[in-house]
């Protein structure tokens, strides 16, 4: 940064690609998309959260239970919004490849998911029954 007229010379090479969508396929992909960076948003910000319960030593509270489920839900909703998208626009399709749209990796991610909310939720239940004795 020694020289501040490197940045009044930087030259973005223009896209091709249209901002507005201009068909039903295009349009269907930005929604896809705003789907998805608006659950990842969720998801980091709920990670974020349990990583600061990690560090302190706490991971097993309650709340780190609803964030696990809020992160789960979050996921739901962007696959489901996915094949919902995909239905509209391109058509259902028959038989085995109905399928091949199914992401298997993430539904398997999702039920581990919520999984690990409910082993939180024990942990915490466990925490605090602990905290109770003597």
């Amino acid at each position: 940064m020694a020289n501040p007229d490197f940045l009044s010379q930087l030259r973005l090479p223009r896209s091709e690609r249209p901002r507005l969508a201009t068909t039903p396929r295009a349009a269907a992909a930005r929604v896809t998309y705003s789907l998805n960076v608006l659950a990842s948003i969720i998801v980091v910000g709920r990670l974020r959260k349990i990583f600061v319960t990690l560090v302190q030593g706490q991971p097993f509270q309650a709340d780190n239970a609803r964030r696990l489920r809020v992160i789960g839900l979050a996921l739901v909703a962007a696959e489901v919004s996915r094949l919902l998208v995909r239905a509209l626009i391109w058509g259902v399709p028959d038989g085995p490849r109905v399928w091949l749209q199914l992401n298997f990796v993430g539904w398997f991610a999702i039920a581990v998911i919520f999984v690990l909310a409910e082993v939180f939720e024990e942990g915490a239940k466990l925490r605090r029954q602990a905290e109770l004795t003597i």
